[in-house]
């Protein structure tokens, strides 16, 4: 993700929509494991409606990016990442999944 700040208020730009930075909300900083290993990661919410897009996803495949995008309900959604055991998935995206289901839903 980069910033751009022109003087105005600034967006915050992926490759699938851009965000006021002021529409982000800082959720939680953490580390991805504890010991030697584990990486700090930061975690930010911001609403993002269809007509902020400004591409369809799926990562840069120049830098080796290939991210599927699935867009399904939030009740779907919510259903098949914590009650389905074989999908995989991180403890930072159940922690979102849960913070949304308990603050946005």
């Amino acid at each position: 993700m980069s910033v751009n700040f022109d003087g105005k208020l600034p967006l915050c730009y992926s490759k699938f929509a851009a965000v006021k930075c002021i529409d982000l909300w800082l959720l939680l900083c953490y580390r991805s494991s504890v010991g030697v290993s584990g990486s700090q990661q930061t975690m930010f919410y911001a609403p993002v409606t269809d007509s902020m897009k400004v591409g369809q996803g799926g990562g840069n495949p120049h830098e080796g990016e290939f991210i599927e995008v699935t867009e399904m309900k939030v009740d779907q959604c919510l259903e098949k990442m914590l009650n389905n055991s074989t999908i995989e998935r991180s403890l930072g995206l159940v922690f979102a999944l849960l913070w949304f289901q308990h603050y946005k839903t």
